[in-house]
């Protein structure tokens, strides 16, 4: 009992502090200045049709927001620092909007809200936690593999160096909420990030073909070992009945 009400307590903490933020959050956005310039929409519209986008998607810029986010699941908004829009060309922020709308593409705000659900429920886990960070940083080197999916290597060097530039107003402003998704999480994990921008290659057809076929032929060999082995555990369960059914010699049914 007393650690259900540990756990209880615990739970209702986080979840307090979460729907704090993010009234907060909703605050900050309805504050926020909505962007009108034809040049930055027409690179938002661009960046939808790359990504194959219908929705509509709003566009906003906050002030001392520390990293651009995609906040909202069923209204996405896209929040771009105020710094940012005076910082970045044309050209980076074109690829600032393509890693943006890739995490609406893959509803990755949707996601983070079943990790944050997750992580409060086994909040007493370090394992949990490690691994939900692990989780959404993964899910960023996704975003920058689509980013880079046919892209020339002259916009690859310039996406490392947006990286950069935005983590150096990282620590300017408060944090995205858990909830939203932010461009840039941690510095930490920006070397592995770059690194990858630095080595990415798109995998070939042929390579592609190969793991398909691998795994088909796993899931073959692996559902027909379970369909061999599932008399042989019946059988050998421990505590199984036997059930026998006879007639003696009056016609009697015996058990």
């Amino acid at each position: 009992q007393a650690a259900g009400l540990i756990w209880l307590a615990g739970f209702a903490g986080l979840s307090g502090i979460a729907c704090w933020r993010y009234l907060k959050w909703r605050r900050l956005i309805h504050r926020a200045r909505p962007i009108t310039d034809p040049g930055v929409l027409e690179l938002l519209a661009q960046a939808k049709l790359h990504m194959g986008i219908r929705r509509p998607v709003a566009l906003s810029a906050v002030d001392r927001l520390s990293s651009p986010a995609v906040f909202g699941v069923r209204h996405a908004w896209v929040l771009l620092p105020e710094a940012v829009l005076g910082q970045l060309s044309p050209a980076e922020l074109r690829l600032v909007l393509l890693h943006e709308l890739a995490h609406v593409r893959r509803n990755d705000n949707l996601l983070s809200w079943v990790l944050m659900g997750v992580q409060f429920l086994h909040w007493f886990n370090p394992l949990a936690w490690l691994a939900l960070h692990r989780i959404r940083a993964d899910c960023e080197l996704v975003c920058d593999a689509l980013v880079l999916q046919g892209t020339a290597g002259f916009d690859r060097v310039t996406y490392g160096q947006v990286l950069l530039k935005l983590t150096e107003g990282y620590s300017l402003g408060p944090r995205p909420f858990s909830g939203a998704v932010p461009v840039v999480s941690t510095k930490g994990e920006i070397r592995k990030r770059i690194l990858m921008i630095r080595h990415y290659r798109e995998a070939s057809a042929a390579a592609r073909l190969a793991m398909a076929g691998l795994i088909l032929l796993l899931g073959c060999l692996t559902l027909t070992r379970a369909r061999e082995r599932a008399p042989e555990q019946n059988t050998g369960r421990p505590g199984a009945a036997l059930l026998v059914v006879s007639f003696d010699a009056t016609g009697r049914l015996r058990l």
